[in-house]
Order: structure tokens, then C-alpha cells, then sequence
């Protein structure tokens, strides 16, 4: 009778814990689903002309340690012809507000924001995006707004019939990965312009070794523009270092930068992964205490099942007796 209390008191306890686990689950998908990985607000929502305003965002996806961001306001969607923000390091879960340049230009915008985030196996890349609308201003303002963008026609046009010819440079962050065979590596390709007026680049990649795949978002642009490179390989790809070239081709101009991609050193890693962030890479343990504080009550919950399940099975068994030398069991005893 008390082993079948305690099988049926077992029984009830792992269809709770088992419950426990699955609320926690809801849980956490519904918190995903509600909000995307980026929130990105713009204040105000219409922006007068030549009239200051800043962009806030809050990263929602959990990592941990540092990562590293850039803001970027384009005409088009994962560009950045507008303005493009120095890198940020950034963490989950904090929110963060830049200051842009005055926008004098009237109509709808995006801005976008680029997270890398550093991680074991070759990084991770979010990207939330919003827009904007540069609107017109009222009375003075608008006159003065006015007023600055003639001004800063005239002067771009002036610096166009000066003869400034178009150039643009090309950089990679970082330029050395490490990546274990059958996964993915990425980095941020940076095309910036130098002088003259702003034309299409587009990127491509070569050197690729066998069992590798690349691809651009977005394989052009108009400078200065970030593009995501993501390099992609088989579980047959031969280990070692792949030297790869990244080039840009526009307005008659070509410009080259080189990436790197080490194969099959797990080690490399975490050195990867502090060039991207721009930081040092959280250790081990830091790890192990990020993901202990984030599901600490269902570890201690299963804890507590566990002592719980191994005291009812000791408290079970019933302890053998023990018959002393050169006595006879009283079982065994009968009547003459």
C-alpha cells in the first residue's frame, strides 16, 4: 500500500513538473512573438525639416555578453545613403537613442539597425527596421529650413561641377573568422564613399573554397552602405584558412578588401568573436551563470523533484534483518 502512495505521489509530481515546463515554454514564445528583435521609434514620428529629432531602440533578443550595433538611415530599405552611425556596443534586453544629422530633404525614410552579435559558432546578425517622414516645417522655420537646403544644393552642385570624381572605399569587420565545417560565419562588409557623387556599388566574392556558399544582403548600394556577408559550408569542407576577396564594382572604379575564413579550429572562435564585438569575449563560466540566472527556477525546481522522488524511494525499502553467528531464524524454527 505505501509503494503504491508513493508511485502515485511520483506520478503526480512529474505531471506538475511536466506542466511547469510547458507553461514556461508558452510563456517564452508568447514573449517572443510579441515583440520583434529590435523596437525601433523615431520622435518625433514626423520630423519638421532641419529640425533635430533622435532614433531610440531596444534589443529584445537574449544574448549574452557584448554586441555591436550600427544605425543607419537610408531611401530604401537596408541602406544607408542618408548617414550611418559609428558601432555601438550594445547588450540585451538595454535600450539605446543616437542623434542623427538634420535631414532638410522632405519625405519617407528607414532606419535601420544592425546587431552582430558574437557567439561560439561564427556569430549571429538581428536587423530591425522603421520609418519616418520628414515633413514640412512652419512659418520661420520652414523658411530657414529652406533656406538650408537651397544652400546645401548649391554647394553640391558646386562640388559636382568642380569635377570630384566618384570613389568609394571598402573595409570587412572583422577581417578574420573561425567557423566549424557544416556551419556559418558572417561579418559586416563596409562601403563608404570618399569623394564625388554617390553610385551603385555592387559586392561579390571569390576564392571560395569547395563546399562553401556566400551571399550579400544587400549585394548593393548606393556608398556609404553596410552589407551583411554570410559564408555558409558543408561538414565535407576541408580544414584550414581560405583567403577570400571581397570586391566592390561601381562608376567605373573597383575597389578590393580581404576576408579570411579559418576552418575547423574551434579555438578560433572565440577570437572571432572578440574582433567583431569589439570586446572581450564573456568566458565560460560568465556563460554558465547567464544561462543559470535566466532558467533558474526550473532548475531548482527540478532540484527539489529530484530529492523529493530519491526520499520516497529510500523511505520505501525496508531494511533487511540481520541474524547474529551461530543463531537460527525464527522462520525456520518448528514445533517437535
Amino acid at each position: 500500500m505505501n509503494r503504491a502512495k508513493a508511485r502515485a505521489t511520483i506520478l503526480s509530481l512529474v505531471l506538475v513538473l511536466a506542466s511547469y515546463f510547458s507553461l514556461s515554454a508558452t510563456m517564452s514564445v508568447t514573449l517572443v512573438a510579441a515583440s520583434g528583435p529590435i523596437d525601433i521609434s523615431v520622435k518625433p514620428s514626423k520630423v519638421p525639416a532641419g529640425q533635430p529629432f533622435k532614433i531610440y531602440f531596444t534589443i529584445n533578443s537574449p544574448f549574452a555578453g557584448q554586441a555591436v550595433a550600427t544605425v543607419e538611415i537610408g531611401t530604401c530599405s537596408a541602406c544607408s545613403d542618408i548617414w550611418k552611425s559609428e558601432q555601438l556596443g550594445v547588450y540585451s534586453g538595454q535600450s539605446y537613442d543616437v542623434n542623427p544629422p538634420v535631414i532638410n530633404t522632405l519625405g519617407s525614410y528607414i532606419v535601420t539597425v544592425l546587431v552582430m552579435i558574437p557567439g561560439p559558432m561564427g556569430g549571429a546578425a538581428i536587423r530591425g527596421s522603421a520609418t519616418f517622414q520628414i515633413v514640412a516645417s512652419t512659418s520661420r522655420t520652414q523658411t530657414v529650413s529652406s533656406t538650408n537646403a537651397i544652400t546645401q544644393t548649391e554647394t553640391s552642385n558646386s562640388a559636382t561641377a568642380s569635377g570630384a570624381p566618384f570613389d568609394f572605399s571598402i573595409s570587412v569587420s572583422p577581417t578574420e573568422q573561425g567557423v566549424v565545417p557544416g556551419r556559418t560565419a558572417a561579418c559586416v562588409v563596409m562601403v563608404n564613399l570618399v569623394s564625388g557623387e554617390a553610385m551603385r556599388v555592387r559586392l561579390r566574392i571569390t576564392d571560395l573554397a569547395a563546399g562553401m556558399n556566400a551571399s550579400f544582403d544587400p549585394q548593393s548600394g548606393k556608398p556609404p552602405y553596410n552589407s551583411l556577408l554570410t559564408v555558409s559550408t558543408t561538414q565535407s569542407v576541408s580544414a584550414g584558412r581560405v583567403a577570400m576577396t571581397v570586391t566592390g564594382t561601381g562608376g567605373g572604379n573597383t575597389r578590393t578588401a580581404s576576408f579570411t575564413l579559418i576552418v575547423g579550429l574551434e579555438q578560433m572562435q572565440t577570437k572571432s568573436s572578440q574582433n567583431l564585438s569589439n570586446s572581450s569575449q564573456p568566458s565560460q563560466a560568465a556563460s554558465f551563470m547567464a544561462i543559470i540566472q535566466q532558467n533558474g527556477l526550473i532548475i531548482i525546481g527540478a532540484l527539489v523533484v529530484l530529492v523529493i522522488i530519491i526520499a520516497l524511494a529510500l523511505k520505501g525499502r525496508k531494511p533487511k534483518s540481520i541474524s547474529k553467528p551461530g543463531s537460527t531464524p525464527s522462520s525456520t524454527l518448528c514445533a517437535n
